[in-house]
């Protein structure tokens, strides 16, 4: 079950430790390679415990992206395509023996169609208007931003109607949109200005 605060913590975490556990088992394989098999058996328990036990949207979407970047860490642009070749056949195979990842994806994909259709207000919905709310936000002053501590003002300014659209939140459920709308893209990691 559930060892660490919650499962969105537990999943995000277990998938950092899958992961680092991993890179210990590449790089232990040829000196000490009972130590590379128990890391690589530990990593492999921490993805099951992720796609069947307790499953956290942003690990199911770290996963993949974690997964490719390991294989370009271990071979290069080969590994990375052969990465994404093991992580499809593993999706297809997760996704029909795990219940709790498909139940997972149905229910994401309900909240979708009942956000678009009906701006109703549901877990994936909200977390999509957020999205969309920062990224326009954030392009009203993509450089400067809006100033620390501007993230309610915003938020209650592009608020509208009801349902999804009239949420206004400080949390925009991404740690780049919180930094960007604040202090513009300059404060984060994806902006040519913050070199500057």
């Amino acid at each position: 079950g559930i060892l660490v605060k919650d499962y969105i913590a537990q999943s995000t975490e277990f998938l950092i430790c899958a992961f680092v556990l991993a890179a210990v088992a590449s790089d232990l394989r040829k000196s000490l390679p009972r130590g590379a098999l128990a890391a690589g058996v530990l990593a492999a328990l921490f993805l099951v415990n992720i796609l069947y036990v307790a499953t956290g949207r942003t690990a199911l979407v770290g996963v993949p992206v974690i997964l490719l970047l390991f294989g370009f860490r271990e071979f290069g642009w080969k590994g990375m395509v052969i990465a994404g070749i093991i992580g499809v056949v593993a999706a297809g195979i997760v996704f029909n023996t795990s219940t709790y990842v498909r139940d997972k994806f149905h229910a994401a994909l309900t909240d979708i169609s009942d956000y678009e259709n009906k701006n109703a207000i549901t877990s994936t919905g909200i977390r999509l208007e957020f999205y969309k709310r920062s990224l326009a936000i954030t392009a009203e002053s993509p450089v400067l931003g809006h100033g620390t501590g501007t993230m309610r003002s915003t938020f209650q300014r592009t608020a509208t109607g009801d349902g999804a659209t009239a949420i206004v939140t400080i949390n925009p459920h991404n740690q780049y949109f919180f930094v960007a709308i604040q202090l513009g893209l300059r404060g984060t990691n994806f902006a040519p200005v913050s070199a500057c």
